[in-house]
C-alpha cells in the first residue's frame, strides 16, 4: 500500500499544516503497528508533563522488538498529526483510532496526503477535511509481499465511507483496481458532503 511520489510527495508531507496530534489512550495491540511506526500513548504511565512514545519493531533497521519511552509532552504536540498514518498500512493500526475518536467525539482533521487505509478515518463521526487535502482510494489488498486484491479489505474500507462516496466509487469502479484514484479535499466537501475543517 506504499508508493513513491518523489519530490512532490515530500513537499506535500512537509507543507501540511500542524494540527492536534493523534494520541491513543492505550497501547496498540501486538503486531498492529507498521514496522518502525511511532505512536504516542497518554495512559498515565509517564510522569507529569511527559507522554509515552512507542516505536514498533523494524527488523530491517535492527529494531527487534517494540520499544517504549517517556518523552516531553510538547514533542507529541509539535509532531505531524498524520505522519505515521498517511501512507496506509494495517487496519489494526487505524481502527482503534476510529473507535477512540468516536467514543470521545473529538474533532479529527484530515489534511495533506491520505492514501489507502488512511481513508478509514472517514469513519470517524466528527471528521473534517481540509480543502487542500488529497485522499487516494484503491481496492483493498493483503499485506503480504504479493499484495493480492482482497474483497474483505475492500469492504472494510468501503464501510468507512458515506453513501454518496460509496456510490461514486462503485459507479467509477475505483475499488476494482489497485491503482490510486485521487479525490481532492475540496471535492470531498462539495460533492460528497464531508465537513470542512475550521481554520486552525
Amino acid at each position: 500500500m506504499r508508493f513513491g511520489f518523489g519530490a512532490l510527495m515530500l513537499f506535500t508531507l512537509l507543507s501540511t499544516p500542524a494540527a492536534a496530534q493523534v494520541t491513543l489512550k492505550a497501547d496498540p495491540v501486538k503486531n498492529s503497528m507498521m514496522p518502525g511506526m511511532k505512536v504516542f500513548v497518554d495512559d498515565g504511565s509517564c510522569p507529569a508533563g511527559q507522554i509515552k512514545e512507542l516505536t514498533a519493531a523494524n527488523v530491517k533497521a535492527g529494531i527487534m522488538k517494540r520499544t517504549s519511552e517517556c518523552v516531553a509532552a510538547d514533542i507529541a504536540a509539535k509532531a505531524n498529526p498524520l505522519k505515521e498514518y498517511r501512507l496506509g498500512g494495517k487496519f489494526s493500526a487505524f481502527d482503534p483510532v476510529v473507535s477512540q475518536y468516536n467514543e470521545t467525539g473529538e474533532l479529527f482533521r484530515i489534511s495533506g496526503h491520505c492514501q489507502s487505509a488512511c481513508t478509514v478515518f472517514l469513519a470517524i463521526k466528527n471528521v473534517c477535511i481540509e480543502p487542500g487535502a488529497e485522499l487516494l482510494f484503491h481496492a483493498g489488498n493483503s499485506l503480504g509481499e504479493e499484495k493480492k486484491k482482497s474483497a474483505v479489505a475492500t469492504e472494510h474500507m468501503m464501510s468507512a465511507y458515506n453513501s454518496n462516496l460509496r456510490a461514486y466509487l462503485l459507479e467509477h469502479h475505483v475499488m476494482d483496481s489497485q491503482v490510486f484514484f485521487t479525490i481532492s479535499g475540496s471535492d470531498m466537501i462539495k460533492k460528497f458532503g464531508y465537513k470542512e475543517c475550521p481554520p486552525l
